[in-house]
């Protein structure tokens, strides 16, 4: 039903299938690492091709909205309007990098019908109580998974700022930035949020002595980029497809 309603956009936006919706709808309402966790079972159950496969990893891993507006607007900004305005041009810069993709790949609509019915057939079979206990393990697996790794990488964040590393990492940031006479005290934070994004946002949000502007445009930047943290889980949900996260690292 989703591939028959969204084909039309899905063709003429980002020449890919009906099917590659649901990553990219479930992408953006849900956060990371969801929208690569879909594409990575689409792939696997042979409804999405390599190419399409590879294209849709380049756009739908995106924050979700709980994140940005609940989090970000109201606990750390106490604004909702900012919260809103952060996931407006969140969702529009994953759509315009989704468009630009589609420039430079090749139109493949093949999808592999027998393997769909297939599908169909499998989850007829399955009654609402098997459904809900199999959503709830794999909810709980996947909320552990990205648990596991914001704890890991706030750790390696304390002990890089412990040793010193951000402190020498910012100087060459920071003697630029004063050529401009642009204030460093959000250097340390930014680079800290490249890392991990969740802290360094956190962070950035309790600079006072920097413009709103800058505080909101660094955090947009953060959102955008996802972090070291955010990519180590996208590597590690398609560590055993073939499926290729290079393509997000060329867009950026």
């Amino acid at each position: 039903l989703i591939d028959k309603l969204f084909s039309p956009i899905t063709n003429k936006l980002f020449k890919l299938p009906g099917i590659a919706s649901i990553p990219i709808i479930l992408g953006i309402f849900s956060g990371y690492p969801i929208g690569a966790k879909i594409v990575k079972e689409l792939y696997e159950k042979k409804l999405l091709s390599k190419n399409n496969a590879n294209t849709l990893l380049a756009f739908t891993n995106n924050s979700g909205p709980l994140f940005i507006v609940s989090f970000i607007g109201i606990s750390l900004y106490h604004d909702t309007k900012t919260g809103i305005l952060l996931l407006i041009t969140h969702i529009i810069s994953a759509f315009i990098v989704g468009i630009i993709i589609s420039f430079f790949t090749k139109e493949d609509k093949s999808i592999n019908k027998t393997s769909n019915q297939e599908n169909i057939e499998n989850s007829k079979n399955k009654n609402i109580a098997n459904i809900i206990v199999d959503s709830i393990k794999d909810s709980v697996s996947t909320c552990l998974f990205i648990g596991g790794f914001i704890i890991f990488f706030s750790v390696i964040i304390c002990l890089l700022t412990n040793s010193l590393f951000f402190d020498i990492l910012s100087k060459p940031i920071n003697y630029i930035l004063n050529i401009f006479n642009i204030s460093t005290i959000q250097t340390i934070p930014f680079l800290q949020g490249i890392i991990e994004m969740t802290n360094g946002i956190n962070i950035i949000s309790t600079l006072n002595s920097i413009p709103y502007i800058y505080k909101i445009s660094l955090t947009a930047f953060i959102l955008g980029i996802g972090g070291v943290s955010i990519y180590m889980q996208l590597l590690a949900i398609i560590s055993n497809t073939d499926l290729l996260l290079a393509i997000i690292l060329f867009v950026l």
